[in-house]
């Protein structure tokens, strides 16, 4: 079973990548950091030379190139904001939604991220991907939860919904 973390950024989508996957002796791969090693080049340059559908095809082809197994996969805050993108992780896996309000996205981030110079940014940019991450085979709110609570709250939704029991 493959595990694919979505959600806005903020969210924890990475540290609790990590810690769900030593607890569950998982694979762990962040696809940002992931594109990043594949192309040379940071997610920051793609963004800033308006290059945003490259990095966007570079997010689908991770999609269809991965076969592994027994992995847990941090997404970008943008790659389930595609249909075929969400359509994808559900053939290989069992999508988790990590929830943050707006507001604590704004706290989290403090806009320090490509698509967030400024607060017209970010809340369209919230409004816009909610309604993706809400095709998630589960939403965990993460609100002020440590990522050690978050990673045990999806261990034990996964036990419920997977015919192995996680």
């Amino acid at each position: 079973m493959n595990i694919f973390l979505v959600g806005f950024m903020g969210a924890g989508k990475s540290s609790v990548g990590k810690k769900l996957s030593e607890e569950m002796n998982y694979n762990f791969i962040d696809t940002d950091s992931f594109i990043e090693k594949q192309t040379e080049r940071r997610i920051e340059d793609f963004f800033d030379r308006g290059e945003e559908e490259i990095f966007r095809e570079k997010e689908r082809e991770f999609l269809q190139n991965f076969d592994s197994e027994n992995t847990v996969i941090s997404t970008g805050g943008g790659m389930a904001c595609s249909m075929k993108n969400i359509s994808l992780m559900k053939k290989k896996g069992t999508i988790v939604y990590l929830f943050i309000t707006l507001k604590e996205a704004i706290k989290r981030t403090h806009f320090n991220r490509p698509l967030l110079k400024n607060r017209e940014n970010i809340d369209s940019l919230f409004k816009k991907r909610l309604h993706f991450y809400k095709n998630a085979h589960i939403i965990i709110p993460v609100g002020k939860k440590t990522v050690e609570e978050v990673s045990k709250r999806i261990k034990a939704l996964l036990c419920c919904i997977t015919p192995e029991g996680g």
